[in-house]
């Protein structure tokens, strides 16, 4: 056998026995209670269900309410707690006749990225169809932002942050 197809095999040997180590020691060294000073808190997690589908993006406001998370339907729900629920706190468009619960009606938008600036307490968020919006801290019906950037309509906008210190805004799209 040449010594290049020897050599081929030991490399590829190499990551087959990386991983069937690695499968059988890593957890044991990753294993929560065993790192000192950490606490296994998932353990005690729940799930909390949603009154509609497509969860997307969650996020606490300063108070440290919520979480906050946009829905197929264009609306945009505030966790209140076990005795009240999830609430509406914001929704992206006035057109709610035909909003849907199990899926996305264009007209309705659909809340995607969301972000609080912390000075004024207004939720900015990126809606898939409309571009960016922003609600204010008592919620109701967001108003539009950003709808084009360098001459381009905004579309499919994603994901979004803000610069806290320097007021900047920034987000993604397609």
């Amino acid at each position: 056998m040449p010594i290049s197809q020897r050599v081929l095999k030991q490399v590829a040997a190499f990551p087959v026995v990386l991983a069937i180590v690695c499968y059988f020691f890593l957890p044991s060294i990753n294993a929560p209670d065993l790192l000192k000073g950490t606490k296994n808190v998932l353990q005690v997690a729940k799930t909390i269900p949603l009154p509609g589908d497509g969860p997307e993006s969650l996020e606490f406001d300063s108070q440290g309410e919520g979480p906050y998370v946009g829905v197929t339907d264009g609306r945009i729900l505030k966790w209140r707690g076990e005795e009240l629920g999830w609430v509406e706190f914001a929704h992206s468009s006035p057109h709610r006749d035909n909003c849907s619960r199990h899926k996305v009606v264009p007209s309705c938008g659909r809340p995607l990225g969301l972000s609080f600036h912390k000075k004024t307490g207004d939720l900015y968020f990126c809606d898939g169809y409309f571009g960016v919006m922003k609600a204010g801290p008592e919620g109701g019906l967001a108003e539009l932002v950003v709808d084009e950037a360098e001459g381009r309509k905004v579309m499919f906008a994603n994901q979004m942050d803000i610069d806290q210190e320097e007021d900047a805004f920034y987000f993604n799209q397609r």
